[in-house]
């Protein structure tokens, strides 16, 4: 093992450890991974940082996740005096293993709720006004942007697991963990989503805002195995990038639509990362930042406009999507009050 050039002669291995059995030690593990993936974001992204903190919102104590990664996407359109920037940002864990990694592939049709994440607004969902109806209705700000049609949240792409585990060897026998897999990967970068999320929290009195799409994401140097349970027969193939959908229950939530967060983690292989990202990510980030510099005012305010919204433009609210208009304000106003000053007559004539 060869020294710098101010090393100290005690600064040395104690008698009886081989150079090459620590060599071996830090092969088996998963820094010089972490190290790797973070310098092939480096050429892609612009700004890397390893061993990111976070607080454990169970815990409360520092803990840090391998890497973090945010870019700033500039697009082609004027930027000046936009009230929203778009931001990509990456929360990823590294491992490293010998054995093989499971995804079971899930039996029903899975969509990708909350996907990606969105952090940096000072609400979730985008109020949409029409002129046809006085009710108003909300969307999801991905929905309302229209994410879920873009090819990178396509289950073309990569089949969705409802749960993951890792072989290990017991004696001579192997078997599966789902608790490891799980507490390695899952929960840290939920946990450190839950921290990002709170970090960028913006304040009641911000107008300007920060769009963070943000995906949590496992590259793994293992066997990646993908598991479909048929009816009479169990089919096993490797596959380079797997989605995991996890949902989480909200403490004290009743009833309603909003009882559990969902969180989509992307486990990819080490081998595919630089494809997943180039022919994935890359068309993906590009789009989202297009999309949002086209509604800067709907996801600043939390409002919207949809002329003539019904089913068929519900199911691409972002082609039709525009500020509500002044007049349309005016209009509302106005039929809001002709409704008022009716009432007294409608509970008299039904009061006989």
């Amino acid at each position: 093992m060869e020294a710098t050039s101010n090393n100290p002669p005690d600064n040395r291995l104690p008698p009886g450890l081989l150079a090459e059995r620590v060599t071996s030690a830090v092969q088996s593990s998963g820094y010089p991974l972490q190290s790797r993936i973070a310098s092939l974001l480096r050429d892609r992204v612009q700004l890397v940082e390893e061993e990111w903190g976070f607080v454990d919102r169970d815990t409360h104590e520092l803990r840090t996740l391998d890497i973090r990664t945010d870019t700033f996407l500039h697009t082609s359109v004027d930027q000046f005096g936009k009230r929203v920037g778009p931001h990509l940002s990456i929360l990823l864990e590294c491992k490293r293993a010998e054995l093989p990694w499971l995804f079971f592939q899930s039996t029903v049709e899975s969509s990708l709720r909350d996907y990606p994440r969105l952090e940096g607004l000072n609400h979730s969902e985008i109020r949409m006004f029409t002129d046809i109806e006085l009710s108003t209705t909300s969307f999801a700000v991905q929905r309302a942007l229209s994410l879920d049609a873009l090819p990178f949240l396509s289950g073309a792409n990569a089949p969705i697991a409802t749960s993951i585990s890792r072989l290990s060897r017991k004696g001579s026998e192997l078997e599966l963990s789902g608790t490891d897999a799980f507490a390695t990967t899952v929960l840290p970068l939920v946990k450190a989503g839950n921290h990002f999320a709170t970090s960028y929290t913006p304040k009641p009195t911000y107008r300007y805002f920060e769009l963070h799409a943000v995906l949590f994401v496992c590259v793994l140097e293992a066997p990646m195995i993908l598991a479909t349970v048929g009816p009479t027969e169990l089919e096993l193939k490797f596959c380079p990038w797997v989605r995991l959908v996890r949902q989480e229950p909200i403490a004290g939530a009743i009833g309603g639509h909003e009882t559990a967060t969902f969180y989509t983690i992307d486990f990819v292989h080490s081998k595919f990362f630089a494809t997943f990202l180039d022919d994935y990510v890359k068309p993906f980030s590009e789009e989202f930042a297009t999309r949002v510099y086209r509604h800067p005012e709907e996801l600043a305010q939390g409002s919207g406009f949809i002329q003539n919204l019904d089913r068929h433009r519900a199911e691409d609210p972002e082609a039709y999507l525009k500020p509500v208009p002044v007049k349309e304000r005016v209009s509302r106003a106005r039929r809001i009050g002709s409704r008022l000053v009716q009432l007294p007559r409608f509970l008299f004539t039904n009061g006989d």
